[in-house]
């Protein structure tokens, strides 16, 4: 009886590899799943992590399947597509991050690194005053916000229409800072490849991105509204962000990166303005703060950051390449800290503390 049973469950499993490969046989076949937010691999086979975020399938052969909005989890996603976030090496920079009572960052970007982190509070800035905005805008009434912003993503996918909002974005003295971060979140999710870039005349002006199906980040904006509870938001520079700081605040700057695209802002981010901010980083370490610097792995960053101590990873690029193709490229992670001695030459007075180059 016992062997009868065996057969005929050896062939119910005959059966079911035998529909299971008919299946497959109709099916193209998938060879990479990717973030559509930052572009990481997601391994089919693998459970998804972390949080919500769409994917792109792409067929054997690297041909691009239909764009799908697929609730995959590969990392937290950010309200704004921006270039330079960090969600796809938050899982790196989080080792550096030590605790404290509020994290301090002079360059919001997207807010990845709030988003990810879990600080008492936050103290976040930037330049942009677009940027400030819609934070501010989120945060103070997240219904209203979602309200106005998914019927202009329903109603307005269209180029005309994207020229039309951006025209009134730019020059329209009446509309108010609340339509202002509705339009700017549907220009940065409407726009070529999300990116934020300004004129000479402080407009913004990005093109058109011609994308069928723009991601509305619902989602997103209602866990940036509960996570900004903890959060002060302003307007303003990375010098007068910095002279705010507190006992036992925390630092982490990501500014624009050196040799990279710095237009997020009409004044734009200079070499001197880098050789500024490591100064005021390095008086601010010496102050007891922690500092934690991400940037390009170039030789003046390299030198700037001489006392810190260097960890080296290998980040996806996005902008200046095809869509889907991307590119890695090196970057630093700069974390302050006591210098780690290797000798004293007592006869000559040298110096010979070394620069420590961590490679992740």
């Amino acid at each position: 009886m016992a062997d009868a049973m065996d057969l005929v469950q050896q062939r119910v499993e005959e059966e079911r590899q035998r529909h299971i490969r008919a299946a497959r046989a109709k099916t193209p076949g998938v060879s990479r799943v990717l973030c559509i937010e930052c572009e990481a691999p997601i391994p089919p086979a693998r459970p998804p992590r972390h949080s919500r975020c769409a994917a792109l399938h792409y067929l054997s052969g690297n041909r691009r399947a239909e764009r799908q909005t697929l609730q995959r989890r590969c990392c937290m996603s950010t309200i704004l597509k921006w270039a330079g976030n960090k969600t796809a090496i938050m899982s790196e920079l989080k080792k550096h991050l030590p605790a404290g009572p509020r994290l301090v960052e002079p360059f919001a970007g997207s807010c990845a690194v709030m988003m990810e982190t879990d600080y008492p509070s936050y103290l976040v800035a930037d330049i942009n005053p677009d940027l400030i905005n819609l934070y501010k805008k989120v945060a103070a009434d997240c219904e209203s916000f979602i309200s106005r912003a998914r019927v202009l993503f329903e109603i307005a996918n269209r180029e005309v229409a994207y020229y039309n909002i951006r025209q009134e974005f730019n020059y329209s003295t009446e509309i108010t800072d609340f339509m202002k971060a509705v339009y700017f979140l549907y220009l940065n999710r409407h726009g070529y490849r999300g990116l934020c870039r300004y004129n000479k005349s402080g407009h913004f002006n990005i093109p058109y991105g011609n994308y069928k199906n723009p991601y509305f980040p619902e989602k997103e904006i209602r866990a940036f509204a509960e996570k900004a509870q903890r959060a002060t938001f302003i307007c303003a520079s990375f010098d007068e962000t910095l002279a705010m700081l507190k006992a036992g605040d925390v630092v982490y700057c990501d500014p624009p990166y050196d040799g990279t695209f710095s237009g997020y802002h009409t004044d734009g981010f200079t070499e001197d303005d880098q050789y500024h901010l490591a100064s005021v980083l390095e008086h601010r370490s010496s102050e007891g703060h922690p500092v934690i610097v991400s940037n390009s792995d170039t030789s003046l960053i390299r030198s700037l950051y001489r006392n810190f101590t260097h960890h080296y990873i290998k980040a996806k690029r996005n902008i200046g390449v095809a869509a889907g193709e991307g590119k890695s490229a090196t970057e630093i992670i700069a974390v302050s800290g006591p210098r780690c001695w290797v000798g004293f030459d007592y006869s000559r007075g040298v110096d010979s503390s070394a620069v420590y180059g961590v490679r992740a």
